[in-house]
């Protein structure tokens, strides 16, 4: 089976797995810089899903798509703006469309999910846990 994981913010990445858990692709999410904003470039989002979907001897393949939630205020947590959260659920938006006009099968799954299954064994914290 091939998997995709998807990290759908403006700082994520996307990996494409064998059933080994080899890496097939790798890449962060294609964005740039306009009117000092960036934005995600859609088109080499989709081709990045189409190597993908080439590099699969076959089905099944299944995505999994980290499903963006904001962080309220709490005990040690920075609250995000509101730029941040309208910018990570359009990211989000993207990827669910792509995913469906594709037709590739997904899941979402909460980030906290998803870190215990993956990252049970490798050392960090945060982020740099992940980019290893």
């Amino acid at each position: 089976m091939i998997s995709i994981g998807i990290d759908s913010g403006l700082d994520g990445a996307i990996v494409v797995l064998d059933g080994e858990r080899n890496v097939l692709l790798a890449s962060i999410v294609p964005t740039e810089k306009r009117a000092s904003k960036r934005h995600y470039r859609l088109r080499e989002m989709r081709a990045l899903l189409v190597s993908a979907m080439e590099a699969a001897p076959g089905p099944p393949v299944l995505a999994v798509l980290e499903r963006t939630q904001a962080r309220g205020r709490g005990a040690g947590r920075i609250p995000m703006s509101a730029s941040t959260v309208h910018s990570m659920g359009v990211g989000y938006g993207i990827w669910q469309g792509l995913l469906g006009g594709l037709q590739i099968p997904h899941e979402t799954v909460l980030p906290s999910v998803w870190l215990k299954a993956m990252l049970h064994t490798v050392p960090g914290d945060g982020k740099e846990r992940s980019i290893l």
